[in-house]
Formats: C-alpha cells, structure tokens, sequence
C-alpha cells in the first residue's frame, strides 16, 4: 500500500466562515399602482385646502383680514382719520373707520348711499336689497320709504338733515355701484327735513345740498350754485352755470368751505370757496381719466386709482397735477374714500 498522505494545514492566519444556515425572507414587491395613490391623495387634498383658503380669502370678511395682515399699507398723515369703504358684490358696505390702516372692517349690514360725520353728530342715507331708502341719525332711523334719495348733510346744529331726493321713479345707479357716475340735477329736489317736528322744506330743484351753516344750504341747481337762506325762506344764484355736471357723492370739503363740481362734458373740476353771500372761483384742476373715486379735501382733491396690484391714493392741489401719496391692497377692494361726507 502506498503511504498515506498528510492532510494540507490551513495557514495560521485564515479561519474557515461557514455560510450562514438561514436566509433573509425576500421583499414583498409593492402593490401595483399604491405609491401613485398615495401621491393623489396628497395633491387631492392640497387643492381642496389651497381652495378653502382662496375662497376665505377673495370671497369673505376674514380674507381680508388676513390680507390687510400680509400686505402694506401706506395712507398720508391727513388722511389718517379718513374712512375707506368697501362696496361688496352681496351688497352691504364695509366701512374701515377711524384707523391709520384698514385692518378693522365694520359691516354696515346694507349698501350706504350717502353719510356725513360732524360735531353735531352722524346722517346716514342707506339703500336695502328691496329698495328702501333709509334717512339715519345717529342710528336711529327718521325716514324710511322707497324714494330715492342721495347726498345727505347735517347741520351745525344737528337739529336738520338735506339731501336730494328724486322727483320721479326712474332708477338710478347709486354711487356704491358706479362712483363717479353723473346724475341730471333737473330730476332731483332739495329738501331740508327737521326730524323733531317732521317738517320738510322743499328748496327747489338740483343736487349736491350742504350747509354753509346752521341757516344757509348751498346746492347746484339747473341754473347753478344756489343758496338758500332757512330763516328767510330767500335763495339766490352765487355761480351761474347751465351745463355744469355733479356726481352722486358731492364734493364738499370737510370744512363745508369748499364745493365742485365739473365743468360740463369734461373732466376739469371747478372748485368754489363759498360763503352765504358769495363764491369765490379757485384754480380749475384737470382730474386724470382712470379714477375710481374723487373727494374734495380742505385745499386739494384726492383720488383712488385702481393699478396692477394696488389701489393708488392721489393728492391733487387746485389747479396742480395728482400725485400719489399711498397705496392700499388692491384686494381690500376699497370704492370709496370718506372724508368730511360721501
């Protein structure tokens, strides 16, 4: 027999690694089509909650809280006491009052027509989606019927309110719809009312009446600015005009020492220092031609002028060019700026 052979050694550095006596269980393949489902799901509800959110913020109160919150404002020192109003399309009139931003809307509950603040106290005219008309003071209502009504002033007093009223049916489009909409002074009245005894005073035909003071009402009517004085019953023509034309909202300076209109087709505007007796004709002002809103200012007009992403506030000296002088969110929506009345 052949000699065995020894056994080879295994060097002194290598140890045998036997394989291991289990195996991992394979991965489950995944479901057909479930990281696609999940991915819907996650778009799905990012729309629903990005339309949510649209809609609170375009379509309520709270959007524009929110963002009054996110965008800036900026509103010039003299306009800081000044209302800015909202004309919404459910009819109503948000009113941002007494601020130096418009971060604290008011719901006034119906669309308002016209509104005067004094020291004598609050007149308001408010139209209802029925067609009643509304004559307010201080919140309590004196008059309420379906007669037009548009342009209201207090007296110094308080103890009187004018407005125009319409002497026939025809409906006309109310400054919260279209702002600088002119009206035909011919189919209007004046008339002062003394809610205490229930009086009214027809003073004639025309638009646009505010007090001069607590016994004399000044008016545009057909054959010009008038004045009337109450103790008397005496009015008389301070600026003959025939073709002169006036908006629904009069342009009336806070202090009652300043009163416009335009000057016929155009849009020059011709302001008036008026007193009982007299009126004394200041620089005529070309407006610009893309306005939203005009009010007349102690000295000057101001303006809103819709933009790109913003409504512009302009401030225009008589007789001057506009300039702006601040901005407010376009999406607030703002149609009208109140300073001494609207």
């Amino acid at each position: 027999m052949p000699p065995t052979q020894p056994a080879a050694s295994m060097p002194a550095d290598q140890s045998t690694v036997s394989p291991p006596s289990y195996q991992l269980p394979p991965v489950p393949p995944a479901p057909p089509h479930r990281g696609r489902t999940i991915t819907l799901i996650v778009v799905g509800a990012l729309i629903v909650l990005l339309a949510i959110v649209a809609g609170l913020y375009y379509f309520t109160p709270l959007g524009t809280q929110l963002m009054t919150m996110f965008v800036p404002t900026s509103i010039p020192t003299e306009l800081k006491s000044a209302s800015f109003l909202s004309d919404t399309p459910t009819g109503n009139t948000i009113v941002y009052q007494g601020t130096d931003s418009i971060k604290t809307p008011k719901d006034a509950g119906t669309v308002i027509v016209s509104a005067v603040e004094n020291a004598s106290g609050g007149a308001r005219i408010t139209r209802s989606a029925d067609g009643t008309f509304k004559v307010l003071l201080d919140n309590t209502v004196v008059i309420q019927d379906t007669k037009q009504r548009i342009g209201i002033d207090r007296s110094p007093d308080g103890k009187s309110v004018v407005f125009a009223q319409a002497s026939s049916t025809i409906p006309f489009i109310p400054p919260a719809i279209s702002p600088t909409l002119h009206i035909d002074r011919k189919g209007w009245n004046v008339l002062v009312y003394v809610p205490a005894s229930h009086t009214t005073i027809n003073l004639g035909t025309g638009v646009s009446p505010f007090f001069i003071d607590t016994t004399h009402v000044a008016w545009l009517a057909p054959a010009g600015l008038a004045v009337a004085d109450l103790s008397t019953g005496q009015s008389k023509i301070l600026v003959p005009d025939t073709t002169g034309r006036a908006s629904a909202a009069t342009l009336v300076s806070p202090d009652h020492s300043v009163f416009a209109w335009y000057q016929g087709a155009t849009k020059t505007m011709m302001p008036y220092k008026v007193t009982a007796t007299a009126a004394m004709a200041l620089p005529k002002t070309l407006i610009p031609d893309s306005l939203r809103w005009v009010a007349l200012g102690n000295d000057s007009f101001y303006e809103l002028q819709p933009v790109a992403s913003e409504t512009e506030i302009l401030k225009q000296p008589f007789g001057a060019s506009a300039t702006v002088v601040g901005r407010l969110p376009l999406s607030a929506a703002i149609t009208r700026l109140w300073l001494g009345s609207i």
